[in-house]
């Protein structure tokens, strides 16, 4: 065998392969370095939600959770203003970047108290309350001149039958379905990462006997599923 040749287009490929890498790790850090903004409702609030689940596996890093019992995507609520996300989403934002100096990414999980039997909207203002969401998200950030920020959108887990569900939610099933399609349908047109919960055979399992709220081990399925499917 002769002596090892390696000529300039080699040399120029394998710079040209490490710079590639270099660039792919510098716009995509690790998941503990992103900046996350959660908008969420009862399954992602406090310190019994998904979060902390999720705070966890991903082992720390910059997060505002943001969520609050209660909230839907733009209902109105004088006796609880901050449960309207809508209203609340431009403070929002503007907190987290006083709080973390940076929103990278934000995770929307939204659509559980939109099905309320006194809020139940039908299929086309549900679909528009997210859009109006997400357009919001686009327009804070262009206003500041920056790039709008990488956002996952979380369908609500299954409810249970009206056999078994707590009445504030008769006819649950179908609105969370409902919603589940249509989010599906915007994450689709704006190419944005989507995670499915009623894809999970196994999370029904882990809910509660009022047919809406879900264990420990149940919200701990949640935030693997957001993790596996976009991160």
């Amino acid at each position: 065998m002769g002596p090892l040749t390696i000529t300039t287009a080699t040399l120029k490929s394998k710079y040209l392969i490490i710079l590639l890498a270099i660039i792919f790790v510098a716009c995509n850090p690790p998941v503990n370095k992103r900046h996350i903004l959660i908008i969420g409702d009862d399954y992602a609030a406090g310190r019994d939600g998904w979060v902390q689940a999720f705070q966890r596996i991903r082992k720390g890093g910059p997060l505002l959770n943001t969520a609050v019992m209660g909230a839907t995507t733009a209902f109105p609520n004088p006796s609880s203003p901050q449960t309207n996300s809508l209203d609340q989403l431009v403070p929002n934002l503007r907190r987290g970047f006083a709080e973390m100096g940076a929103v990278d990414e934000v995770i929307v999980q939204l659509g559980l108290n939109d099905c309320q039997k006194r809020y139940q909207a039908g299929s086309v203002e549900q679909s528009v309350s997210f859009r109006e969401l997400i357009a919001e998200i686009d327009s804070f950030f262009l206003k500041r001149g920056q790039d709008a920020p990488r956002i996952v959108l979380v369908s609500p887990p299954p409810l249970a039958a009206d056999e078994t569900l707590d009445a504030t939610f008769a006819g649950g099933a179908d609105c969370v379905a409902r919603i589940t399609a249509n989010v599906q349908q915007l994450a689709n047109s704006r190419d944005l990462c989507f995670v499915d919960l009623s894809a999970n055979p196994l999370l029904e399992t882990y809910r509660n006997a009022n047919g809406y709220t879900y264990t420990q081990e149940g919200l701990e399925i949640m935030a693997r599923s957001i993790l596996k499917n976009c991160y």
